[in-house]
């Protein structure tokens, strides 16, 4: 950014430290809390953060750096409405363009890097891990578990501990949900019974007044219980207290730590200390669920320092595969078989991850299991890193490559053998027994718009399709939605023959975007990108997935109903309203409205990780 830019941010980080050292830390907290909860501040409306959970933290990371005010200041409306403009201040900051270079050959070389850089660089440091809790603790598990001496040495925690804390922190937290909830429900039907009263016995203002007297000790109740709803002390957690102890000491933050940290590209102590202590007494959670991920990110953080780096990162690649495996045999109609680790020759030489073949379809899957790279600010530097690991070993375009070679054996020589490791001859792919032949590069991370638009980056002759790029969750989440919707292969083949089409004309900040689209209009071919016009797709597509997520929790099923898209023009681009398409038909449970309310926070914490971008 340019210099004035620069300094204009460091004067919003200032005031931003300053204003939120004024106040206790109970009380910036809540308001955090509240927000990533959707409610806000009476009076304030929808004023909510556009990047919730990375916009906390990083505001926690500050606050962490002041001490707690000798005379705290009430935090009123007015400083909330700063709070969000500051935060959008800074993290604006980083979404504006570099100035350009002078000279004209490296303006052009600007602009072409700037095209992949921003937006590398919003996706990465904007946006948080999209992925349910349930997700989140199934990779804990399978990475990290077997690596429990290293974490143990260094935290005097195993993963199967840390996690039984975290868990047990969110059971004492819905508790205080549901306390709210019920509380706020016995105010409401107190209040209609005393109008209904009211209006049939024709009282006046004072004794209506009189009569919600009788809700006094409820409505005590209710307004201690949102005081304390984030709130827990360790002696209330059921784990051992000495594993209890050595937990929050390692993911506990408190005011006037000072570490270190002013830009939003520096390592945040919040994002991996996700509790942060109030007083001797009590702590504070505004996310029970980021308590999930910071395990994770500290865990991993510690395992790649370590001796056992190697041994981790292998394993790590082991699990990918066998998550694609199982994931395509999900996918994929019931009959189809799925092959691993064949190669195309005997001496074991080009190996692919997995073949899957069902009927009439091939599905070439080449997993990769390593995360996207920090991008640099500058977006020629920022470009020449991700150019460099987009096309390493680790990367899509390594992917690609490998799948295309041996689409395009099968193309040219009509018979292509594959091998097991051992030299034995497993299969013989015969070009035409198949009417579609699709590359799948299975990530395991979320590469943003560098995997939903390759025309970006990939390098390939312009005759040869585009494979189809999708991150484990993603996938995990995109088999829940067909099983639960009655979707089939056929499907997803009409969707991928279709999506392979859509690079550089279609734009989505994630691949569930493309599929909600697909879902809810009744094919992607409903885009008419032969008009020459770029679509950028709502966010709002994704939230079929979470809602179905949600539904399966509690008790519901999904009916989608598809409806034809509306278009909108937004600047250069057409834009699509993303209207909801779908209705949800209550099954069994009686309990819908509680249940709801435990986990929409959740919901909503996925959604909003997309919606930022």
């Amino acid at each position: 950014m340019d210099a004035q830019t620069h300094a204009e941010m460091l004067r919003s980080i200032a005031e931003l430290r300053d204003l939120l050292g004024r106040h206790s830390s109970k009380d910036v907290l809540a308001v955090f809390a509240s927000n990533l909860r959707k409610n806000v501040m009476p009076g304030e409306g929808p004023r909510t953060l556009s990047s919730p959970l990375r916009q906390t933290l990083y505001a926690i990371g500050l606050l962490q750096q002041t001490g707690e005010p000798e005379q705290q200041v009430e935090f009123a409306e007015n400083d909330w409405g700063r709070v969000i403009q500051l935060l959008h201040d800074i993290f604006i900051s980083y979404a504006q363009p570099p100035p350009i270079r002078n000279d004209e050959e490296r303006s052009a070389r600007w602009r072409a890097a700037s095209a992949v850089a921003m937006p590398a660089f919003i996706h990465y440091f904007y946006s948080g891990t999209i992925a349910s809790v349930e997700q989140i603790d199934g990779r804990t598990i399978a990475e990290l578990r077997p690596f429990n001496d290293i974490i143990v040495e260094a935290y005097g925690l195993s993963v199967d501990e840390a996690l039984e804390v975290a868990k047990d922190i969110g059971r004492i937290l819905q508790h205080r949900l549901d306390d709210v909830y019920d509380l706020g429900k016995s105010l409401d039907e107190f209040r209609q019974e005393m109008m209904v009263k009211a209006r049939s016995e024709k009282w006046d203002r004072s004794r209506f007044d009189m009569e919600l007297v009788g809700a006094g000790e409820t409505s005590a109740r209710f307004h201690q219980a949102i005081d304390e709803m984030y709130e827990f002390k360790s002696e209330e957690l059921r784990v051992r207290s000495d594993v209890v102890e050595r937990f929050l000491s390692a993911f506990t933050l408190r005011r006037g730590e000072n570490i270190s940290m002013t830009y939003i590209t520096e390592a945040n102590p919040a994002q991996f200390k996700p509790l942060f202590r109030i007083n001797e007494e009590s702590y504070f959670c505004p996310s029970p669920n980021h308590i999930h991920d910071a395990i994770r990110l500290t865990f991993e953080s510690s395992v790649i320092k370590s001796r056992a780096k190697d041994r981790y990162l292998r394993n790590r690649d082991a699990l990918l595969e066998r998550k694609a495996k199982s994931l395509m045999a999900e996918l994929l109609d019931e009959g189809a078989v799925i092959y691993s680790n064949l190669c195309e020759t005997q001496d074991a030489q080009f190996e692919h991850d997995v073949i899957a073949v069902s009927d009439r379809n091939l599905y070439i899957v080449e997993a990769k299991a390593s995360p996207p790279p920090a991008p640099f600010r500058d977006p020629e530097r920022a470009y020449t890193r991700i150019q460099h690991h987009f096309a390493s070993n680790r990367g899509i375009q390594k992917a690609f490559d490998q799948s295309e070679h041996l689409r395009r054996r099968l193309d040219e020589e009509g018979v292509v053998a594959l091998f097991s490791s051992e030299g034995e001859e497993i299969l013989s792919l015969v070009a035409t027994d198949y009417d579609n032949v699709f590359s799948v590069c299975f990530m395991r991370d979320d590469y943003g718009p560098l995997a939903t638009n390759l025309d970006l980056l990939l390098e390939k002759p312009e005759d040869v399709p585009y494979p189809w790029v999708i991150c484990e969750f993603d996938m995990e989440s995109l088999v829940q939605t067909f099983r639960h919707i009655g979707m089939h292969e056929s499907d997803l083949t009409r969707y991928l023959g279709i999506r392979r089409t859509l690079h550089g004309r279609v734009w989505g900040s994630d691949e569930l975007e493309y599929a909600g689209f697909h879902i809810m209009h009744e094919g992607l071919e409903k885009i008419p990108v032969d008009d020459g016009k770029m679509y950028v797709l709502n966010p709002n597509y994704s939230d079929i997935f979470d809602e179905i997520y949600l539904a399966e929790l509690t008790g519901e099923t999904i009916t989608v109903t598809p409806t034809p898209p509306a278009f909108r023009r937004v600047g250069g681009s057409v834009s699509q309203s993303g209207a909801k398409s779908y209705a949800a038909e209550k099954k069994t449970s009686n309990n819908k409205g509680k249940a709801i309310a435990k986990r929409k926070s959740e919901r909503k914490a996925r959604r909003k990780s997309r919606k930022h971008r």
